[in-house]
């Protein structure tokens, strides 16, 4: 009777079954919250003799934690003393990389806070894409392996210090593994740990990191650095094309035209996914594609989604 859990237990992060009444509903918190925190699979066993057996309703009514555990305080330290050595060694020569795990992981409004403190130079993947304002004046479009735009491409390429944050190494994510960042230059903030050239930092989180990072890189000389370093304009001009042809660049160069502030873009597996990438949003704009998995049809279900979170302009 427990082989489906045993199969589950492989991908899944946590699980439990549900064959103690005592404990049954702490279980549950505990899975879940499991769930939410790691955004990880987990798996609850309900066997069909307790199903419909009353519990106490007490612990469920318990808010669900919604933050990470908290850093190792001497490891996190450690961890900022060290990047700040690094950003000033570059004098301010730095490109931040937005990926979606910041947006998986709640942690949004700090790499908005660290680049914009900073004045870094900043980039995305294209599940980052809309991270962070494609309007925002430090913000030079994405960031693709082999196929980036060549004025992107260099600026990665020498920049001193690459920051990529909530990196998704996937297949469509990475150019097909074209990006191959030079670790020697490199530090990557994960959800549950951070990365410094080649040394590990389990437990340190970027969340709680990047506010305690922003507030140690307030100096105003950094900045002057930093703003001195051109970052090109993100832009996708509408090219002149015969009025009997409607070409690829100009559909989606014209939808960038279409598109308004705050609007909800969600770009079927497929060509939309791959041609919206290029469109410039406009601020506040929330792009949203299955990139990870290239799942047909996924834009349904996300519509819907997206509707009831009210990502859409009302």
């Amino acid at each position: 009777y427990n082989v489906y859990a045993q199969v589950a237990e492989i991908i899944a992060h946590s699980h439990t079954i549900l064959n103690d009444l005592q404990t049954a509903a702490a279980e549950i918190a505990r899975v879940l919250s499991d769930c939410i925190l790691q955004s990880r699979p987990v798996y609850i066993a309900l066997p069909t003799d307790v199903t419909y057996i009353k519990i106490s309703h007490e612990r469920p009514s318990v808010p669900l934690p919604r933050l990470p555990v908290p850093n190792k305080r001497l490891g996190e330290a450690a961890v900022i003393e060290e990047i700040v050595k690094l950003v000033e060694q570059a004098q301010g020569d730095v490109v931040v990389l937005a990926d979606v795990g910041a947006v998986r992981y709640n942690a949004v409004e700090e790499v908005k806070a660290f680049v914009e403190t900073a004045g870094f130079a900043v980039y995305a993947s294209p599940m980052g894409k809309s991270v962070i304002s494609e309007a925002y004046e430090r913000y030079g479009g994405l960031y693709t392996g082999a196929t980036t735009r060549p004025e992107i491409k260099i600026k990665i390429k020498d920049a001193k210090l690459l920051i990529p944050i909530g990196a998704l190494k996937s297949d469509l994510n990475t150019g097909n593994f074209t990006t191959r960042l030079d670790a020697a230059r490199t530090v990557e903030l994960h959800h549950t740990s951070s990365k410094i050239k080649f040394s590990e930092y389990p437990g340190i989180g970027m969340k709680y990191l990047l506010h305690k990072l922003t507030s140690a890189l307030t100096s105003s000389l950094l900045k002057s650095f930093t703003l001195s370093i051109p970052v090109p304009k993100w832009t996708y001009p509408l090219p002149q094309e015969s009025d009997e042809i409607i070409s690829q660049a100009w559909l989606w160069a014209r939808i960038g035209q279409f598109l308004q502030r705050k609007d909800a873009v969600i770009a079927e597996t497929g060509t939309p996914a791959s041609g919206v990438l290029d469109i410039p949003f406009p601020d506040g704009a929330v792009f949203s594609s299955q990139i990870l998995w290239g799942s047909t049809g996924w834009t349904v279900g996300s519509t819907l989604g997206a509707r009831r979170q009210r990502l859409f302009r009302l």
